[in-house]
């Protein structure tokens, strides 16, 4: 097997396998990137049999085959070398000999025939995505997923269609994200683990296509984005009828300029420490008027007042972290804050457009 490839085709392909293949794996091979040289393309394969990651890479092929190498080293060699330089890649039984320009190396692999087969969605459902909404969906959503591995049914992210909207939503009990995307036609339901968009991101991130295709199976999900395929296992269980928690009107509602919000926050999380990060927002509808304040008892306090358009009168304390990441979400200039009391669930929404909420559940004052 022998490959010419330049260092930048290389260097990408291999750090989406690197995210994938892991040292900690229960399989010395799964450590390793698959290289399969056929005679007019070379592939390169990465699993942990949770995720599969597959790229098509332009290369030059003057010899076909196929061998495992290990990630990690190949990766970080590769990224070292000039950005200009011509790759040789040429395998000798399983011994990877890498020549670039005066720098060379030889790497010692593993048999392809060890290398676990590659999961693939032959049947099942297909939605086309517009890569720049779903790059913001994404971001926008995955921040709420929880990280307690006890619950891993929150870990994951929740894709689910209804009457021609795809809605993404993740929780972790504490806050609550969702976007929605129109026009689909497919119906389904599925919990993605967070991992497998983390390297979703990744992918659409390194290529220049226009749109992703997003396929389902009933124990699987996968992305195509040009010449790279994810395939990932679904989460198993039912996800948390979270829409029953947004309620849809709120007794106290206003909407102010979403930069002050942001900055009043900031400066109340400054002495709201000692406390857990808890600050209180004070909504006066007779002044029209939102203070954002914190008490640190052996600081000092801190207390912010911004105009705004107010309905109802009432108070609520909140994490400064959760609420500064709400609002980190939005890039409206305007925010619309709404909930009903102390303990009730405070909503964030752009005034402009609907497609986006965001919900942070209040702390015992």
């Amino acid at each position: 097997m022998k490959v010419k490839i330049t260092q930048t085709n290389l260097n990408k392909a291999l750090s989406l396998m690197a995210r994938v293949a892991s040292a900690r794996a229960p399989l010395p091979i799964l450590a390793n990137i698959l290289f399969k040289a056929t005679e007019n393309k070379l592939e390169l394969s990465a699993t942990n049999l949770e995720v599969a990651i597959t790229n098509i890479t332009k290369s030059k092929i003057d010899d076909i085959g196929e061998v495992t190498v290990p990630a990690k080293l190949l990766s970080d060699f590769v990224a070292q070398l000039p950005k200009d330089e011509i790759i040789e890649l040429s395998f000798e039984g399983n011994k990877l000999s890498v020549q670039a320009g005066l720098y060379s190396s030889h790497i010692q692999g593993m048999s392809a025939e060890d290398f676990p087969a590659l999961p693939k969605i032959k049947e099942g459902k297909k939605i086309i995505l517009n890569k720049v909404v779903l790059k913001d969906a994404l971001q926008k959503t995955m921040l709420a997923a929880s990280h307690d591995e006890t619950r891993p049914v929150l870990g994951g992210i929740y894709l689910h269609s209804a009457d021609g909207n795809l809605n993404i939503a993740a929780t972790d009990g504490y806050r609550l994200a969702e976007y929605t995307i129109d026009g689909i036609e497919e119906t389904f339901s599925a919990i993605i683990p967070l991992p497998s968009f983390q390297d979703t991101l990744k992918i659409m991130q390194e290529g220049s296509e226009a749109e992703i295709e997003v396929l389902f199976d009933e124990e699987q999900f996968g992305v195509v984005a040009g010449e790279t395929e994810l395939v990932s296992r679904l989460i198993e269980g039912q996800y948390p009828e979270y829409k029953q928690l947004i309620p849809e009107k709120s007794d106290i509602e206003f909407t102010l300029d979403r930069e002050s919000l942001l900055t009043a926050s900031k400066l109340a999380g400054l002495f709201a420490r000692e406390s857990g990060g808890s600050i209180t927002i004070k909504v006066s509808e007779s002044d029209n008027l939102v203070t954002v304040s914190s008490v640190a008892s052996q600081v000092g306090d801190n207390s912010s007042d911004i105009q705004a358009e107010v309905t109802g009168s009432g108070s609520v304390v909140l994490n400064v972290r959760y609420l500064t990441d709400a609002l980190n979400c939005f890039e409206s200039s305007k925010i619309n804050f709404r909930f009903s009391g102390s303990i009730s669930p405070c909503i964030l929404t752009d005034p402009e457009n609907s497609n986006y909420q965001h919900v942070v559940m209040p702390l015992k004052s």
